[in-house]
């Protein structure tokens, strides 16, 4: 392990005498903007399709399965929070229980149970 970071410190202690050529900054944005133009005038199309090539099947594929998921997630969720869809908490399927409303007609003072009475 001790070897390994030698080697890296020498590495990176060479690095720092590295330098770009001569002009190499003078002539970087001429040939960015360069490189720009040229890239604006490929149709739209032969650069997604490029774009879309160097991505791979994989990526396209995780990717659409993630976005799947996604949707499948979201609708559960709105499925599940919508008290229209949901059948144990919707209140439109809960019907009244009739109940009888007559009323009793008015005892006499005679009748009542807990009043004794005068004899």
């Amino acid at each position: 392990m001790e070897e390994k970071h030698d080697q890296v410190s020498k590495l990176i202690a060479l690095k720092n005498y590295e330098q770009p050529p001569e002009g190499y900054f003078d002539e970087f944005l001429s040939e960015f903007q360069n490189r720009r133009e040229a890239e604006k005038s490929v149709p739209l199309a032969s650069r997604a399709t490029r774009w879309f090539s160097e991505l791979g099947s994989t990526k396209w594929l995780a990717g659409a399965g993630l976005a799947g998921a996604t949707a499948c997630a979201a609708i559960l969720i709105m499925l599940s929070s919508n008290p229209e869809t949901d059948p144990i908490n919707n209140s439109s399927n809960i019907r009244p229980t009739p109940v009888n409303h007559t009323p009793e007609p008015p005892k006499a003072p005679d009748e009542d149970p807990n009043n004794p009475s005068p004899q």
